[in-house]
């Protein structure tokens, strides 16, 4: 028991930022991973059908996973169409910048 209470007081001593640090250690090393495993699936036309199948019977897992791969910039978020507006009107800007 006196040990027990010794790692307590411990760890209870521990700076927070380490605490953190430790506390994040899983997600900071899993989410290259996933980054990882999106951007082979997505660069594979046959595994990004079969995987857009699966996702299509889970629409949260789907939705959440979309979101993920857009904010890491393996997606835009936005419609080809939009992307190409996008794209026309960022040339014209910059084409009369010069």
């Amino acid at each position: 028991l006196r040990k027990t209470m010794q790692v307590i007081k411990w760890v209870l001593a521990l700076p927070m930022g380490t605490v953190q640090w430790t506390l994040h250690l899983p997600k900071r090393v899993a989410k290259p991973l996933v980054v990882w495993a999106m951007r082979k699936t997505l660069s594979n036309p046959r595994l990004k059908s079969c995987a857009l199948n699966m996702l299509g019977k889970h629409p949260q897992l789907k939705l959440h996973l979309r979101q993920f791969a857009i904010r890491s910039g393996l997606l835009t978020g936005w419609s080809p169409r939009a992307a190409r507006i996008y794209a026309d009107l960022k040339r014209a800007c910059e084409g009369s910048k010069s």
